[in-house]
């Protein structure tokens, strides 16, 4: 039986030589042998590569790579490992640099013969971007504001940037996506329920994430107590719904216009399960036109700070979030957050260019 087998495998191959070339069955070989073989992690040391194979687990633990890329970046880490450790870079060290630096960005602080010493303290903060730091060192500025400043003038908008920037931890409630920063077309939050709270009746978006749906929920409750009457407009929304939202806007008022009054897939709020639009009973009874002429709205803007909820998108300050103003849009972001943020009159901008970020973030080439 086995020989059969193997006869009828050889036949097979013989077949393929002929009608695809040599080198196109390799490569089929090659791709079968790479999904199969190495996607169990137990198979890695089963290659020749000098004890490599560790550091393939690690590295493909945090990065959703090809097994292919994964082995490429370690073995070309390896290469060039011995310049970071003659600069005062450890295993350990490099092994944490490794979950937000490229291979050129070693590169780029070999080439410099920046040492450990000199440059940790910019690596340690949040959002360093390696090839930044040669500014960083001249301009005399508190470190955390040099790379906010130097590597992120656009959180506000009005510093116009060519550079976008992706988010590699969206799930942080602190998270600020808006044009130019970007999270993963597949994010999709684990903890997403559906809000219990009246629902507008043309909305299909009706889940947040735990934490801001708890938020809302109880904003709704106090609200009743006192006589005003929320719902939920919109909730979360996927990538492909946001595009499909863009694109509508795109054909009704053209890209500058849509821009400016929808966030462009990837950067929306929505898809982090944090951002809702709020409306309220008299908008969809129709005795109000709009969210922003309600006795809820303005109860809404001077409260909802007090369940962790932000007014993200406020009149005067379109030139710092990038978005004209939307009066029904809250964001979750935490109590402690959202009460200096409404104490200090700020946006999430205005407390970010502050604080500094609290995730991990890369430059996009």
């Amino acid at each position: 039986m086995k020989l059969k087998f193997r006869n009828v495998m050889i036949v097979f191959i013989c077949i393929c030589l002929v009608c695809v070339g040599f080198k196109k069955v390799i490569t089929i070989v090659y791709d079968c042998f790479d999904t199969t073989f190495l996607n169990n992690d137990h198979n890695w040391d089963q290659y020749s590569n000098n004890g490599h194979y560790e550091m393939y687990n690690y590295y493909s633990s945090f990065n959703q790579l090809s097994n292919k890329d994964v082995i490429q970046y370690v073995d070309n880490f390896y290469d060039i490992y011995d310049g970071l450790e003659s600069l005062g870079y450890s295993m350990e060290t490099c092994k944490k640099l490794m979950q937000t630096l490229s291979l050129d960005d070693f590169q780029f602080i070999i080439n410099k013969k920046y040492t450990f010493q000199k440059i940790k303290d910019y690596l340690n903060i949040k959002g360093c971007i390696v090839k930044d730091i040669p500014k960083y060192l001249t301009s005399y500025q508190n470190k955390r504001h040099a790379i906010l400043s130097i590597s992120y003038p656009s959180i506000q908008s009005y510093n116009k940037n060519k550079r976008s920037y992706y988010i590699h931890d969206p799930y942080n409630i602190s998270v600020l996506v808006k044009s130019g920063f970007e999270i993963s077309p597949d994010y999709k939050p684990d903890d997403l329920r559906k809000v219990k709270i009246p629902i507008a009746s043309d909305n299909e978006h009706y889940t947040l994430r735990n934490e801001a749906a708890n938020a809302i929920e109880k904003m709704y409750i106090d609200g009743q107590d006192l006589g005003y009457h929320l719902a939920l407009n919109s909730g979360y929304r996927s990538y492909d719904d946001q595009k499909d939202i863009y694109d509508e806007y795109v054909k009704k008022y053209g890209i500058s216009s849509a821009k400016r009054l929808v966030a462009l897939p990837g950067t929306s709020e929505h898809q982090l399960g944090l951002g809702m639009d709020i409306t309220s009973q008299s908008v969809m009874n129709g005795t109000k036109r709009v969210f922003g002429d309600t006795d809820e709205y303005l109860w809404c803007k001077e409260n909802a700070y007090k369940y962790g909820l932000i007014l993200r998108y406020p009149q005067n300050k379109t030139d710092i979030t990038g978005i004209t103003n939307e009066p029904w849009h809250f964001r979750y972001v935490g109590k402690k957050i959202a009460k200096e943020i409404y104490e200090k009159n700020w946006t999430l901008e205005e407390y970010i260019s502050t604080y500094g970020f609290t995730y991990d973030l890369s430059l996009i080439e």
